[in-house]
């Protein structure tokens, strides 16, 4: 497997990790339950990790699976518009 490409690594002290963008797509490109793909959105989000617009963008270049289940954590409701500020707990909507 060729290694990731720089944009999608950040250092964590002694450690390289893929950034929090590269996972949520990994995630959703997964086998996970949607639950556990909306959960860890959720948390992104939260903490703000990452924007709505930022990993909507990375959706659209992501592979389909995954843009299709990232794009469902709103599109259903999952997480409300309100959630997208990381200044606001998140709920995620039944």
């Amino acid at each position: 497997m060729p290694p990731f490409p720089p944009t999608d690594v950040e250092d964590r002290g002694s450690w390289r990790v893929t950034d929090v963008e590269r996972t949520l797509v990994d995630v959703a490109d997964g086998d996970s339950p949607q639950e556990i793909v909306d959960g860890a959105v959720a948390g992104a989000l939260r903490l703000g990790k990452v924007s709505r617009r930022k990993l909507l963008r990375r959706a659209m270049n992501s592979p389909d699976r995954a843009a299709v289940r990232l794009n469902v954590c709103w599109r259903e409701r999952r997480i409300s518009e309100v959630d997208s500020s990381p200044d606001i707990p998140q709920r995620i909507t039944p």
